[in-house]
């Protein structure tokens, strides 16, 4: 519940108190929390997931249980309309309380209702849920919109086309990979959409296509199954061949990232957000490159973070022995190091 600089602050002091005789405990959210520097959620914590891995075996089964033990009068319909149940289980991409949510979406459960609800929730209100962030971090509005534009009228389509498109027994996807060099903000826009539900964070380091390396994200499967006008249809079809070696790829340099070549620096600029300002301010002796790619920035004039995130990768061209890959690097060093200070 802290501001995002109280959150760093707390970070910092989880990190300093660890021992072998104190246990400390957060709550975090994927995409909206603020680790600050010397935090490093991987290495300095051990991470635990409320969600349910829906490729475990009797996931369903699970689920179904979970939902009996909130409402014991659901057991005769679910019994009765099972697949329907299956596929709002799947569709919640293993997040109880969006499954509980759906299930009691009409007081009557049956296939229509399952319907209903797979085209309210994953057409309409997850996305406004997501889209409603902006009010609450408008320094991330950029990102947000985007990220929205980006899973509704490119992922979405894809997947849905491929898995069209494929063989009778061919398997199914509802996975996208994005490259590691792609723009820092990309990367920072779908950590926001894991926060809304509408994407998992998966495997770091996963080749793709001509052994390029990147990120595997799982996209929620009801935002997927909603696209069909027979949501159960689909979604059983879906379910029963989803297969994690199948997913569309977004390479580094994708048409769809040029939206988010330049955060808006006016904005960032004429801030009033004193951290933010202060962070645009500092040398970059902060920032994480390489020290060759430092005295490059140097060279170029280039002294604080916030000179440096205002420049194009052209730009960085200019000095000697700085190819695409180095530009990528350093301006990507210089939006992540921003990133967290957007909302104050």
């Amino acid at each position: 519940m802290f501001i995002p600089q109280q959150q760093r602050q707390f970070f910092t002091l989880m990190r300093d108190l660890r021992s072998p005789f104190l246990s400390i405990k957060a709550a975090v959210y994927p995409g909206a929390t603020a680790f600050g520097e010397s935090f490093q959620p991987t290495h300095d914590a051990t991470l635990l997931t409320v969600d349910r891995n829906i490729t475990a075996d009797g996931y369903a089964a699970t689920m179904r249980e979970l939902v009996l033990r909130q409402d014991r009068t659901l057991e005769r319909p679910i019994n009765q309309y099972g697949e329907a149940f299956d596929v709002l289980a799947y569709a919640a991409t293993g997040n109880p309380r969006i499954l509980l949510k759906t299930v009691s979406h009409d007081t009557t459960f049956n296939r229509r209702s399952a319907q209903e609800a797979i085209r309210e929730y994953y057409r309409e209100e997850i996305w406004r849920e997501h889209s409603s962030l902006a009010e609450r971090y408008p320094g991330h509005r950029e990102l947000i919109d985007w990220g929205r534009r980006f899973i509704e009228s490119r992922v979405l389509p894809d997947l849905y086309s491929r898995n069209q498109k494929r063989s009778d027994g061919g398997e199914t996807s509802s996975y996208l990979w994005i490259h590691r060099d792609a723009p820092q903000a990309v990367r920072e826009a779908l950590r926001l959409l894991c926060y809304s539900g509408i994407l998992q964070e998966g495997v770091s380091g996963i080749r793709a296509t001509r052994s390029e390396v990147g990120t595997r994200y799982m996209v929620n499967l009801g935002c997927q199954i909603a696209i069909d006008s027979e949501p159960v249809n689909y979604g059983t079809t879906l379910r029963r061949a989803l297969s994690i070696r199948r997913m569309v790829e977004y390479g580094a340099n994708h048409s769809s990232y040029r939206d988010l070549d330049h955060l808006s620096m006016d904005k960032l600029e004429n801030t009033d957000n004193h951290a933010l300002g202060a962070r645009l301010n500092a040398p970059v002796s902060l920032l994480d490159v390489t020290p060759f790619q430092r005295q490059k920035l140097r060279e170029l004039g280039l002294d604080t973070i916030g000179k440096v995130l205002g420049s194009s990768e052209r730009t960085f061209m200019r000095a000697h022995y700085v190819g695409s890959v180095r530009a990528r690097q350093m301006r990507n060093a210089a939006v992540a190091a921003v990133l967290e200070y957007l909302s104050g």
